[in-house]
């Protein structure tokens, strides 16, 4: 599955994207856990 992710990634050239967007995950999930909330935020679910 990680294989084809990835071929899927490269040949779309955006495996550069998908790297820096999974090393921001657990910030992200940090930030969930203290509370941060933005009306504006794009992750607000």
């Amino acid at each position: 599955l990680k294989a084809e992710l990835e071929a899927r990634l490269i040949r779309e050239d955006r495996l550069d994207l998908a790297q820096r967007l999974f090393a921001f995950l657990p910030t992200r999930a940090e930030l969930d856990l203290l509370g941060w909330e933005d009306t504006n935020d794009i992750f607000l679910h």
